[in-house]
């Protein structure tokens, strides 16, 4: 790689130089590429948050709104559920659980 007097050619400048750049070039890349992950996981992560706090914020609201008779007739219904047959309503034949769009 070397010339006989330990100086580098022009040819071999150039070819370190074309490396180096091409090193950089895939260094810089593989960092764009994690820092876009991260920040899509992290977007992902808030909206699934976001959404349940909604969820939990609707229902506090709708259980706030409720008459003491209404939360009786809530409580009563919640407790006439058949263990088994919330279990065969939720359960698939494999155990997994059925979300909504398995249910309809």
């Amino acid at each position: 790689m070397y010339s006989n007097n330990a100086e580098l050619s022009s040819n071999e400048l150039a070819s370190m130089f074309v490396i180096a750049t091409f090193a950089t070039f895939f260094y810089w890349l593989v960092w764009e590429l994690e820092l876009r992950w991260r920040k899509r996981n992290k977007i992902q992560e808030f909206d699934a948050h976001s959404i349940e706090k909604r969820k939990r914020d609707r229902l506090d609201n709708v259980l706030r709104d409720l008459s003491n008779d209404e939360l009786y007739r809530l409580r009563e219904r919640l407790s006439t559920v058949d263990d088994i047959e919330l279990e065969d309503r939720l359960l698939a034949n494999d155990g997994e659980l059925l979300t909504e769009q398995d249910i309809r």
